[in-house]
């Protein structure tokens, strides 16, 4: 059975991004960094694999991880870029350049913004959840 975690991707002060898990996860931590959302995954996968192999040195087993990720809006757009921003403003009933200031990080997006785009995403992916090629 995997272990359930949560890894948080957000666009850091320095324009860099970073995918950290939430969990405790004992004496190690896990984190990436990146100059792309996809950067700071990638970096935190390769963490968690080096936990692995320290753990089994020292004879621990390591569960497998069943991992939920978490946007900021910034890293959302950056890891998903075919999604089309003012599309998707168009649904969320949000403002074409707002949102484009909130993926650039420019302006920052309120709670209710992010409810609307939340609500959005789910209408969205649950739309995708029946699409077959």
């Amino acid at each position: 059975m995997k272990l359930p975690v949560t890894a948080i991707m957000e666009m850091t002060p320095d324009g860099m991004y970073s995918c950290s898990i939430t969990e405790n996860l004992g004496n190690y931590g896990i984190a990436g960094y990146g100059e792309t959302a996809e950067q700071a995954r990638e970096d935190m996968l390769a963490c968690y694999e080096e936990m692995k192999e320290m753990n089994a040195e020292d004879g621990i087993e390591t569960p497998e991880f069943e991992i939920t990720y978490k946007y900021d809006i910034q890293s959302f757009f950056s890891m998903f870029p075919f999604f089309n921003i003012s599309k998707i403003a168009d649904e969320a009933g949000i403002n074409k350049s707002q949102l484009r200031q909130y993926a650039s990080g420019h302006a920052v997006a309120s709670e209710m913004q992010y409810q609307k785009l939340r609500t959005t995403m789910n209408r969205i992916k649950e739309k995708l959840s029946f699409a077959t090629f």
